[in-house]
C-alpha cells in the first residue's frame, strides 16, 4: 500500500528539491529588487555541507545556496524553506532556530556565515495570521525593542 502519511509534505519536499523548481518559485514569489542579485541558474541544494543531525530531519532538501551576482565568488545566500499547513503563532521562533542552528553549523565547519532568506510556505484552509516579523512576539516598549532579534520571513 502506498504510504499517504503527510501527503502535501511529500509533494512539497518532492517539488522543491529540484533546483530548476526552486529558481522557478523564487523568480515568481520573490520582489525583483531581491531575485536580481542571486545567480539562479547556480542554485543548488545544501544537503550534507551546512546541516546538522537536527537539522536534517526537518529541511534536509529545503536549505538552497544561490551565489550572488557581482560579488565575491564565494559569496551566497542560504534560502530556506519552511512549509506549513496550518497557521502556527511560533512560526517566526522556529524559524530564528533553524537559522541559527544553521549558522552554527557553518560556524563549527570553519565556513564564513552566509546570510539566510527564510520563506515559509502555507497551504492551509485558514487565513494566515502570524506575523512576518519576528518581533511581533513580543509586547514591547520602543526602547527595548532594539534587545531582541529582528528579521522577516519571506511569506508564499
Amino acid at each position: 500500500m502506498t504510504d499517504l502519511t503527510n501527503p502535501h509534505d511529500k509533494f512539497f519536499k518532492a517539488t522543491f528539491s529540484q533546483p530548476g523548481a526552486v529558481a522557478l518559485f523564487l523568480r515568481e514569489f520573490l520582489p525583483a529588487e531581491v531575485t536580481a542579485l542571486f545567480d539562479l541558474a547556480h542554485i543548488q541544494p545544501v544537503k550534507d555541507s551546512f546541516v546538522d543531525a537536527t537539522l536534517k530531519e526537518h529541511f534536509s532538501d529545503l536549505l538552497f545556496a544561490v551565489p550572488l551576482r557581482e560579488t565575491d565568488a564565494h559569496a551566497f545566500v542560504c534560502i530556506l524553506f519552511e512549509h506549513k499547513s496550518s497557521v502556527d503563532p511560533l512560526t517566526p521562533l522556529q524559524v530564528l532556530r533553524y537559522m541559527v542552528q544553521t549558522w552554527d553549523s557553518m560556524q563549527r565547519q570553519q565556513r564564513p556565515l552566509a546570510p539566510i532568506l527564510p520563506i515559509v510556505v502555507y497551504h492551509g484552509t485558514q487565513r494566515w495570521t502570524v506575523s512576518t516579523d519576528f518581533q511581533a512576539l513580543f509586547d514591547l516598549p520602543a526602547a527595548l525593542q532594539r534587545y531582541t532579534p529582528t528579521f522577516h520571513y519571506h511569506l508564499s
